[in-house]
């Protein structure tokens, strides 16, 4: 019994032996080829074996590295620009909700940051959106210092709030403005001089804005002059009244004249925030595209823009970089690429401006 036990035993033993070294001969003739024809075409074919790098560096270098994000110390509060909003929709369907941060919002949040978005008036004025996104944040951020990711106007309005609002339940560590025409567009001069439109909400301030334009200070339409040399050429005086209608508050603050003239000089920063900007230009923008025409005009004025917003306007503060893309790249409305153009990966965008916030201390 014992001697029929031995006897297997070594028959088992001379099995798994011989099959191990099956294993270790295969691994080593895989690896003796995967050597030699890494060596001889990539190394030994280039003439130069005494300047190349180690097979290990180059097997190690082709390796995928993803980017490393952190997230900023303090929450980030998303504003959107002219005509944005934070969700469109009802809330009982949300598949056919459309969302203006759609995907940036979750992937700050995956990266462990607290992200509070704002919704304001779409064609506002200035001071009345400033105003909205504090009453917000007075209960969404109480006792926090927060981080204004602020996307075209919507960096307005955050400077109006840091400067004349002061908040007093929250605080503001920093304001980043993504292509926020400081210093006015002058796509929005074309639509005043060629359409009339960009008057209302003026009020008291269009006397420093367009002092020869006024004979009062209010009801700016009602006393303009159609003879004067700066009216729209052409312009009829019964027409006044149409463009009276298609006029809206933010028209009238996103002209140089009163972003140059008035908003600038009566909205100084704020000491105790750190503000960064960044700017965008477009290569190429179709015919095709809604943004073609507005790029051609602002071009013929600033120079390089991304389609609304020249660079020359959008640098405010620490200017961080100018990034290749036009103006509705930098949120996930519009999910189809631009014919012609790379698409541009929003997500991954503001990624990096959060991170840059964690390393600036913000």
């Amino acid at each position: 019994m014992s001697a029929s036990l031995f006897s297997l035993s070594s028959q088992l033993r001379q099995v798994l032996d011989s099959y191990s070294s099956n294993i270790v001969l295969a691994y080593s003739s895989v690896k003796s080829r995967v050597l030699d024809r890494i060596t001889s075409t990539e190394i030994f074919t280039s003439g130069r074996t005494d300047q190349a790098e180690s097979i290990h560096h180059r097997l190690v270098s082709q390796i995928p590295i993803k980017p490393s994000y952190v997230a900023p110390r303090n929450p980030i509060v998303l504003c959107h620009g002219l005509y944005g909003f934070d969700k469109l929709g009802p809330d009982f369907l949300p598949l056919l909700q459309v969302h203006y941060w759609k995907g940036i919002k979750e992937a700050l949040e995956d990266l462990g940051a607290k992200v509070i978005i704002t919704g304001v008036s779409r064609t506002g004025e200035i001071r009345r959106r400033a105003q909205e996104i504090h009453s917000c944040l007075e209960v969404a951020a109480a006792g926090d210092r927060v981080n204004f990711i602020a996307h075209s106007m919507g960096g307005l309005d955050c400077r109006y709030l840091i400067t004349h609002l002061r908040p007093k339940k929250y605080k503001v560590q920093s304001l980043t403005t993504l292509c926020t025409p400081h210093r006015g567009s002058p796509f929005m001069d074309w639509c005043r001089d060629q359409f009339g439109v960009g008057f209302v909400s003026l009020g008291e301030v269009a006397q420093e804005v367009y002092p020869d334009r006024m004979k009062r200070k209010h009801n700016l339409l009602k006393y303009l002059s159609p003879t004067n040399a700066k009216y729209p050429a052409g312009f009829h005086p019964d027409l006044g009244w149409i463009s009276f209608l298609l006029d809206e508050p933010a028209y009238a603050n996103l002209t140089t004249d009163y972003c140059r003239k008035y908003f600038n000089p009566n909205t100084p920063d704020s000491p105790d925030v750190a503000y960064f900007s960044y700017g965008a230009q477009a290569k190429a923008i179709p015919w095709m595209s809604p943004l073609w025409l507005t790029q051609g005009v602002i071009m013929s004025h600033e120079g390089d823009n991304d389609g609304l917003v020249s660079l020359e306007s959008a640098r405010w503060g620490k200017y961080i970089e100018t990034i290749e893309a036009n103006h509705w790249d930098l949120n996930s409305r519009f999910r189809i690429s631009t014919i012609g153009q790379t698409r541009f990966d929003a997500v991954d965008f503001f990624l990096r401006v959060a991170t840059r916030l964690y390393h600036e201390g913000c």
